[in-house]
């Protein structure tokens, strides 16, 4: 994974697929997604 920060925003990307989907976050957003507990994702929803 790879984080770059421009203009406010911060981009991720998996780095073993550099030309794949990246995601924009603002840096509030980012801060509140690490922040936030993890919850188990119910059996038969992946």
């Amino acid at each position: 994974m790879e984080l770059a920060a421009v203009s406010g925003m911060i981009i991720v990307r998996d780095s073993k697929d550099p030309n794949g989907p990246v995601l924009l976050l603002t840096r509030a957003a980012l801060r509140t997604a690490v922040r936030a507990p993890i919850r188990p994702v119910p059996s038969g929803r992946m």
